[in-house]
């Protein structure tokens, strides 16, 4: 195993690149997570019920730079939570 974060432990938070899951995401929590994270260069899946709220999020997070994807699905089932995973990973 390489040790090399060791020497720059700050590479253990770099997200540039990688894809977050916000549930929650139209609420004020899930918001700024999903903004903090695109910020810091993620791409971002926003999964909650109101789709209209997860537009302006996901306005927001683009103008950040990241791309944005929204689900409008809550995580309240198995296949709902399946449909997300899967936005993340296409």
């Amino acid at each position: 195993m390489s040790e090399a974060f060791l020497k720059n432990p700050l590479a253990l938070f770099d997200v540039k690149g990688k894809s977050a899951i916000i549930t929650g995401a139209s609420g004020a929590f899930g918001a700024l997570a999903a903004k903090v994270l695109a910020g810091a260069g993620a791409n971002v899946v926003l999964a909650a019920s109101k789709a209209d709220e997860l537009k302006k999020v996901a306005a927001e997070c683009q103008a950040l730079g990241a791309k944005a994807e929204i689900i409008a699905l809550r995580p309240s089932s198995e296949e709902n939570c399946d449909k997300i995973v899967k936005a993340a990973v296409d």
